[in-house]
């Protein structure tokens, strides 16, 4: 009880910082990532552990996964819209960079196929297999 306050407000700092980091695309939020993990590190070293912020309110792990795959997402999104502008020759959308990397599009033409790289990576899904074992 007695780190039940300091944990509540270490939750809402976090979560002020995850939010105000979801302004930015997912590559630019990892900073924001890596100072939550630091202050629970410096939390458990002074003895006032976050407990409940750590094992249930912000698993780090959990949240940055669902928002690596909903930057996936997008940049699926992304790349199909560029894809189909490119093969209608329209107006290509606006999407220059994949919001999960950081990495600019490359859009291009192939024996009469349309193939767009930079799409993003193959992300790990331990929630997921789990469940599909």
């Amino acid at each position: 009880m007695k780190n039940v306050d300091s944990d509540e407000l270490f939750y809402l700092r976090a979560m002020r910082l995850l939010i105000e980091a979801c302004h930015n695309p997912y590559y630019q939020r990892r900073d924001a990532f890596a100072q939550i993990r630091r202050q629970m590190r410096q939390k458990r070293t002074e003895g006032n552990r976050p407990i409940v912020s750590e094992r249930i309110l912000l698993t780090m792990e959990e949240i940055e996964l669902a928002q690596a795959l909903h930057a996936q997402d997008r940049a699926s999104h992304e790349a199909w819209a560029l894809a189909l502008a490119t093969s209608l020759k329209t107006p290509l959308p606006d999407y220059r960079t994949n919001p999960l990397t950081g990495a600019a599009y490359a859009v291009e033409t192939v024996s009469g196929q349309v193939v767009v790289r930079g799409i993003g990576r193959t992300l790990r899904m331990p929630l997921f297999e789990a469940a599909a074992n």
